[in-house]
């Protein structure tokens, strides 16, 4: 990557303790979940999840606006939320007006006429939940 072989040994240092660091963390958070009896880790998994469905749903905000302003976490969370697949998660979710804006510029591209109200009507007729 680098012509320099010491930049490349402090980047694969740089690389590697972050992997290190990044084991730890879910070490840490896997132990934690274990610690707690059933009925406190579905108290917890209720609790994100209401958090997650105002930051996502509710809300529709972004990643950092789910982080920062509905959980309340500071900047590092950032980076231990991304390993933990939470932008993943994030980028997944589509609201109807999305699926829709999706479908009609996916019409417009290939030169396919319908009205919004067929793909509302297509939409809902075919949502997966």
């Amino acid at each position: 990557m680098f012509d320099d072989p010491e930049k490349q040994a402090a980047w694969d240092e740089l690389r590697d303790s972050m992997k290190e660091n990044m084991l730890i963390d879910k070490d840490r958070s896997e132990k934690l979940w274990d610690s707690l009896s059933v009925d406190e880790q579905i108290d917890v998994f209720c609790a994100v999840v209401r958090r997650i469905c105002k930051a996502e749903l509710d809300d529709q905000g972004s990643y950092r606006y789910a982080l920062y302003n509905v959980f309340g976490f500071h900047k590092g969370s950032y980076s231990r939320a991304l390993d933990a697949g939470y932008m993943s998660l994030h980028n997944s979710i589509f609201t109807d007006a999305g699926v829709n804006t999706l479908i009609k510029n996916f019409c417009k591209d290939h030169e396919l006429e319908f009205t919004p109200e067929q793909i509302q009507s297509w939409t809902f007729k075919h949502r997966y939940y």
